[in-house]
């Protein structure tokens, strides 16, 4: 698989144009790659942008680390 990721300034934000191709072409391809990917790049962006915006990352569950859990604004 290849990722190709386009990042654009619109204004005051920054716009992420993420691409992920040649992914195969089978059962497991169309399923758990695809699929998967989906669900990991949706929360590796959502981690991204909440550690941009406030420092928080999302992987983090020691509360002793983190402080007080905040939610996201998505």
């Amino acid at each position: 698989m290849d990722v190709e990721v386009r990042l654009r300034k619109q204004g005051t934000f920054c716009e992420v144009d993420l691409r992920q191709f040649n992914i195969p072409n089978s059962a497991v391809g169309r399923q758990s790659l695809h699929m998967g990917c989906r669900v990991a790049w949706a929360f590796f962006l959502s981690n991204l942008k909440s550690v941009a915006e406030g420092g928080r990352d999302l992987r983090e569950t020691d509360r002793t680390r983190t402080g007080q859990l905040h939610l996201v604004n998505m």
